[in-house]
């Protein structure tokens, strides 16, 4: 019932839109999306041989924005979203086989059709507007709240929003349920999120200058927890040189509360523009229970995405360049360390530890290359690698052997 739903929703929406298009003007409309297909292969992800736990497979996800103007202050907007792992069995509309995983790939059964986003937007006025439904949410860099792009699925909230112009920039407030348990009787089980994000342009040498407070809690946890986080950034190009920085400050509270903290800092430099070779080296650091929120760690903790930010420090540098109008390429290497020598370092998630033995701060080595090529202006394919080297730390904890991991990408927008 619940796909049936979706798909009737759906041929609905694009039902009402087809038969207004013949009508309405067609400045009403506004129909755009994306589709790529990609292929991983990744080995040793715990640094152990072992276990064997090479894997690979190809992921798609195709996407289609549609705006449709209802009037001139209501635009509504609904991405509807078709991902799938390739020879995947899922769980598909099938009265014989309702809880169980069903072949969707040669056999006569589809995968489900779902929605990414779908939300209403309101302008009250030129300075102030109001969004509801669900929505992604990107603030800076996304190192606490990101939609994850490079994920085929991506993250996006059920939310309400507000969004204020000024003269320097703009305010955003949210409120955002993660998790409802609850919906059919009292008692715990609530996941939320709430934030302010003020983005500001102050000259030429601080385009970017930005503060937040994001407030999580679980009132599902015994006892409760919450992380209240307040934080500052910097970014802007200065001639040929750019920089780029992060603070966050935290009260996490659960069993106990403490106080966490983040930086990252970066300087970059164009030492060649007609070819546009860059160089950029960064540092970084999280203190041992800094709650990393909701961000895509994909572009910042190495391609591998093997750490999270928590309990971790380290710097990175990195060479990039576009020889060629079509061909870009970007060298990057990454050292990470644990911040506190006694607490673990922690997987992706930010909760998965991968143990507290032995003294070491020197957690991995990782060197990432990406090579791009664009086939025509609105087809491009990309081919990635990363190589993990063992610290003395994952050496301790079981982990010896180096971890892979590659991809090759193909991918259009329109």
């Amino acid at each position: 019932m619940k796909y049936q739903f979706r798909i009737l929703f759906l041929g609905s929406v694009a039902a009402v839109a087809i038969a207004q298009s013949a009508t309405a003007d067609s400045d009403k409309f506004q129909i755009s999306g994306s589709a790529r297909v990609r292929s991983e292969f990744r080995d040793n992800a715990d640094f152990n041989n072992a276990t064997g736990d090479y894997n690979d497979f190809i992921g798609s996800r195709f996407r289609f924005d549609l705006k449709v103007n209802a009037t001139p202050k209501i635009l509504i907007f609904i991405q509807p979203q078709f991902q799938k792992i390739w020879g995947e069995t899922e769980y598909v509309p099938n009265s014989g086989t309702t809880n169980v995983g069903t072949k969707t790939s040669g056999f006569t059964n589809d995968s489900g059709l779902d929605v990414h986003q779908g939300y209403i937007a309101y302008a009250a006025s030129d300075d102030l507007s109001f969004v509801v439904g669900r929505k992604e949410l990107n603030y800076g860099d996304e190192l606490l709240v990101g939609g994850v792009g490079w994920s085929n699925i991506g993250r996006s909230f059920d939310l309400l929003q507000g969004l204020y112009k000024y003269s320097l920039g703009s305010v955003e407030a949210f409120d955002a349920t993660v998790v409802d348990r609850n919906i059919t009787a009292a008692g715990p089980g609530d996941l939320t999120l709430s934030g302010i994000y003020s983005a500001n342009r102050i000259g030429e040498s601080l385009q970017n200058a930005d503060a937040y407070v994001f407030y999580g809690r679980d009132k599902g946890a015994v006892p409760s927890s919450s992380t209240a986080a307040y934080g500052v950034r910097l970014k802007s190009p200065v001639g040929h040189f750019d920089y780029r920085t992060e603070f966050t400050l935290e009260n996490v509270k659960g069993t106990t509360s403490t106080d966490e903290r983040q930086y990252d800092v970066e300087l970059g430099y164009l030492v060649y523009e007609p070819l546009k070779l860059r160089t950029a080296v960064e540092y970084f650091s999280a203190s041992e229970n800094f709650d990393q929120l909701y961000p895509t760690g994909h572009k910042w903790l190495g391609y591998a995405d093997l750490f999270g930010r928590r309990n971790i420090q380290g710097y990175h540098g990195r060479v990039s360049l576009q020889p060629f109008d079509r061909l870009t390429t970007s060298l990057d290497f990454h050292h990470f360390d644990r911040t506190k020598t006694d607490k673990p370092t922690y997987k992706l998630n930010g909760t998965t530890a991968y143990g507290a033995i032995g003294s070491s701060s020197a957690v991995a080595d990782e060197f990432d290359l990406v090579v791009g090529y664009k086939i025509d202006d609105d087809l491009t394919v990309e081919g990635g690698a990363a190589h993990v080297t063992p610290g003395a730390y994952l050496k301790d904890n079981g982990g010896s052997d180096i971890s892979t991991f590659y991809y090759l990408q193909i991918s259009t927008a329109f």
